[in-house]
């Protein structure tokens, strides 16, 4: 068996220096994620700035954990994301 994860977020409308950030200027994200299992892991990424959701499939059972950073136009990556955890199976 295996499951999917509908991820979204908001895009982020400052830098992390507290300057504004438009919707033209991000180029996309990457999603980082990982499992409880050793070695089990990776990215996603996504292009363009104005995408807000994406849906992880074929995912085992397990823990996974996700975070994710915004990608400006120029390559500069935010700090990533709070955490999220998901669990699947019994």
């Amino acid at each position: 068996m295996t499951y999917s994860a509908q991820l979204s977020w908001q895009a982020p409308t400052t830098r992390a220096d507290g300057t504004p950030l438009l919707a033209s200027e991000l180029a996309g994200y990457e999603i980082y994620y990982t499992t409880d299992t050793a070695g089990v892991g990776g990215t996603f990424k996504i292009t363009g700035g104005a995408v807000t959701a994406y849906m992880a499939s074929n995912l085992s059972a397990g823990n996974y954990y996700f975070a994710m950073s915004a990608i400006d136009a120029n390559g500069l990556k935010s700090p990533l994301s709070p955490m999220v955890t998901v669990h699947f199976g019994p």
